[in-house]
């Protein structure tokens, strides 16, 4: 399945929406090209990196989607972590 249809499955399942599908994708799956824009910290991690308000606008975070492809969940990893204080041991 591409993505856009993973998620879409995902989301029809019971209690299970977007943003839960595309962290399953990102982390159970380890899908390359995941942006979740419903994502909280990730939309946070955009405004610090890069200027911008809380919520950056729309057309930008479409320009950092065309920007990042294919690996905007290594963008996406890289910006969560930009806004950690503490480092993380896994």
């Amino acid at each position: 399945m591409s993505d856009e249809e993973a998620i879409e499955y995902l989301s029809n399942l019971r209690q299970i929406g977007k943003w839960s599908a595309e962290m399953i994708l990102l982390f159970t799956f380890n899908r390359s090209n995941i942006w979740p824009l419903q994502d909280i910290g990730l939309l946070r991690a955009i405004s610090n990196n890069y200027n911008k308000k809380y919520f950056p606008p729309k057309k930008f975070l479409n320009e950092l989607y065309k920007k990042f492809s294919p690996y905007c969940s290594v963008a996406t990893w890289y910006l969560w972590r930009s806004i950690d204080k503490e480092p993380i041991q896994y």
